[in-house]
């Protein structure tokens, strides 16, 4: 449209309205009310210091390590068989036959086993090396008597009572991820992401994708979800009402037990010779093995000094720990010689429990690393018996558990057992380790604060309680960014900031108060399992948006730079969904890392070229490729008043951050209620047939669009990816007022 030096009463004078430096989105005010550089949604790009939206890199499939087992995974067709008990049974080499079986004569279902069908088998004991009882096997025919199963590895000699039937739905016959972590081989310093499934468990090697196996001790079956971390030189993992397994890092080892049942009272330990001191290193060399060993992190006490100066009753922590000698750091004089028979008499005990004794960890559903212990809930009693476990009655779920020092077997019911809110309507959700020794416990419907956490003295202990206006409803979406703790709640997410030398302090207002439209959408039956991370000045989320969705489908993100929301990011498949989000990797490797319950490993913001590449069903190898679907809406544009306009032209200045890129651009009015789909005219550098608002890689482009004197209050643009990875630099609107007549309106 020209331009005139002055212009008529009458005469439509056209203004531009301009749109660049691009933050974030806003859904919770009106468009028409955000200012320049907001946009009124944003769905799989990212906002740079330059202004800019790109569009997000795609996400990329480094791991799949499950196969479906053709061995035991249920499928069709299947039989019916009456269930029979066998006399016994045999371990080959990846083999075990079952023996005493009167039905398996003939070659169909009414009157024998079939060949090459399932059975499920239960009752067989002594069996290791990733035999699980209770699952479906496929047979194979031996005898008229006899049929075998293959189970790779197996170890042992089988007993028990041994039940062979018709195949049954069983968790453990087809693979489910139920938690994983990022953690690091201590000898190699080697980043790996640990995959806990039903069966077994894989960890997978970032900088590379190998992976190794490890198998879980024999007969157990991981049935729930659980939570995996890596704590003093193993990786332990916590389920619900049962014994925690342990991997010792060392890549030729299982899975073990915890320990479980009875706890041992400490022993007092005593020696004639064979205790030296040199240099304030006090060194005891004696046998150090069961239950009553001295590990590093042990509190002793001085019983008989003997013939050294220390005190009797002075209390010291064991420092190194072996076999064979222990040792602690002690102001005393030099005495004696390192080594068996050459130092002097000492005795010395473990401290002992001061009230209700000691326990073995209580079954818990999770565990956090504090001040070189372990912080569990404390709903469960350990039994007498190994891995027997009883809730407590009535329900506890306010109690925390403080292990001893680098040991996650040992706790003090006394003195390391913590209550938050007590006769309270309220729950622990999980707790988080902060600066300064100071734990935050999350509850349901509040937040409180302990300090000074000691497993050996609580009187000294301080729970504060921070808010009892808002709690913690996803366990995992607690992340630590700068000086404040976010996580969500049933507001939105919120932040805690850090105030006065460590205090904390709870915001008044939501960091999500922008995007409260969004989170509105979130299924909140499903939200609980929300899992969140920071990494490269950005929170993500994942979290369940839609009214049916009970997975985690979206990843909402906030850049810390821009302080503004910055997009959802989706996939093209419904199978989709994120179980955990993990930081790990290192150099070019090191990002945030999507693992889905199908057990694929997936790194975000990974490559460019416009495609997701995901894998979303359990035994698949290949990766499906998605086109990635790039959505923005602009503010609503108005000129500045609210009489209507006739919107004339658009132009948008664009660039590809790989190949072609194109956008699909419609125009949206308000009053009246219209939507335009713009058909732009193309830059002299640029000709892709009918579309013209793309551009090429390295080459930014300007491209017009008449929109057709559309008369409306407000116009809103929105963008649409057709193809490529598009980058928005700039847009420009223009439109006049309307009703420029001087004649009155009768």
């Amino acid at each position: 449209m020209a331009r005139y030096d002055s212009y008529g009463s009458v005469d439509d004078q056209y203004k531009d309205e301009i749109d660049s430096n691009f933050k974030g989105f806003n859904n919770r005010l009106r468009p028409d009310a955000l200012p320049s550089g907001i946009l009124a949604s944003s769905e799989n790009f990212r906002f740079d210091l330059e202004g800019v939206a790109v569009q997000r890199k795609g996400i990329t499939n480094v791991s799949a390590p499950f196969t479906v087992d053709t061995n035991t995974a249920l499928t069709l067709p299947f039989y019916l068989y009456a269930d029979d008990t066998a006399s016994g049974a045999t371990r080959g080499t990846n083999i075990v036959t079952i023996a005493g079986i009167a039905t398996t004569t003939g070659t169909d279902a009414t009157v024998g086993i079939i060949n090459d069908t399932m059975v499920s088998v239960t009752g067989m004991t002594g069996l290791g090396g990733g035999y699980v009882d209770g699952i479906n096997h496929r047979a194979t025919r031996v005898s008229a008597t006899s049929i075998s199963i293959s189970v790779p590895g197996v170890t042992g000699t089988a007993g028990g009572t041994i039940v062979v039937g018709a195949p049954k739905l069983s968790g453990g016959s087809n693979t489910d991820i139920k938690g994983s972590c990022s953690f690091v081989d201590p000898s190699t310093e080697t980043e790996y992401i640990m995959l806990v499934s039903n069966v077994k468990a894989v960890a997978v090697k970032v900088s590379d994708a190998s992976t190794s196996d490890f198998t879980y001790p024999s007969g157990r079956l991981i049935d729930a979800d659980v939570s995996v971390i890596q704590a003093f030189g193993k990786i332990l993992i916590f389920e619900e009402g049962r014994v925690p397994l342990a991997w010792d890092l060392n890549f030729s080892n299982e899975f073990v037990n915890q320990e479980s049942g009875s706890f041992t009272d400490p022993e007092i330990k005593s020696t004639t010779n064979d205790c030296s001191i040199e240099n304030g290193k006090v060194t005891v060399v004696m046998a150090n093995t069961g239950a009553t060993a001295l590990n590093v992190g042990d509190e002793i006490i001085i019983l008989d000094k003997g013939g050294t100066a220390l005190v009797d009753q002075d209390i010291f922590q064991i420092g190194a720990s072996s076999s064979t000698e222990f040792s602690f750091f002690a102001p005393a004089a030099d005495v004696g010689a390192s080594g068996a028979g050459n130092g002097v008499a000492i005795k010395l005990i473990a401290r002992i429990s001061g009230g209700a004794g000691f326990t073995h960890a209580p079954a818990p559903r999770y565990g956090v690393v504090h001040s070189n212990r372990i912080v569990v809930p404390f709903e469960y009693e350990v039994d007498a018996s190994d891995e027997s476990y009883t809730k407590r009655s009535p329900a506890v779920t306010d109690e925390l558990l403080v292990s001893y020092p680098f040991n996650p077997e040992k706790y003090d019911t006394t003195y390391s057992s913590f209550t938050v809110n007590a006769n309270q309507n309220d729950s622990i959700v999980n707790v988080f380790s902060f600066a300064d020794g100071k734990l935050v416990v999350f509850l349901r419907n509040s937040i409180a604060i302990i300090t000074n956490v000691d497993s050996f003295n609580q009187t000294e202990s301080i729970t504060t309680p921070i808010t009892k206006d808002l709690g913690l409803v996803a366990k995992d979406s607690i992340a630590q960014v700068g000086n404040q703790i976010l996580f969500l709640s049933d507001n939105g997410v919120y932040g805690l900031s850090f105030e006065d030398l460590y205090n904390l302090r709870g915001n008044d207002v939501p960091l999500s108060e922008p995007i409260n439209e969004t989170i509105q959408s979130i299924n909140k039956s499903a939200w609980e399992n929300s899992t969140a991370v920071y990494f490269d000045n950005r929170y993500y989320i994942a979290v369940p948006i839609g009214d049916t969705q009970i997975t985690n489908n979206t990843v909402l993100v906030y850049n810390f730079l821009n302080k503004q929301w910055e997009s959802k990011d989706t996939v093209g498949d419904p199978n989709w969904d994120i179980q955990k989000l993990l930081v790990a990797g290192r150099g070019n490797s090191k990002g945030v890392y999507a693992i889905n319950s199908q057990g694929g490993v997936h790194k975000l913001d990974s490559t460019n070229g416009g495609l997701d590449s995901v894998i979303t069903s359990i035994g698949t190898t290949s990766p499906t490729g998605h086109k990635i679907v790039g959505k923005l809406i602009t503010r609503q544009f108005n000129l500045g008043a609210i009489d209507r306009k006739k919107w004339n032209q658009m132009e948008i200045v664009m660039g590809s951050q790989a190949g072609l890129s194109i956008f699909d651009i419609d125009a949206v009015f308000e009053n009246r209620d219209a939507t335009a789909t713009l058909v732009g005219i193309p830059p002299a550098a640029l000709t892709t047939g009918e579309t013209y608002f793309g551009a090429t890689e390295g080459n930014g482009v300007s491209t017009r669009a008449r929109i057709g004197n559309y008369r409306a209050y407000g116009m809103t643009l929105d963008l649409t990816t057709q193809q490529g990875q598009p980058i928005l630099k700039f847009l420009k609107v223009s439109g006049a007022f309307a009703f420029k007549s001087l004649e009155s309106i009768q």
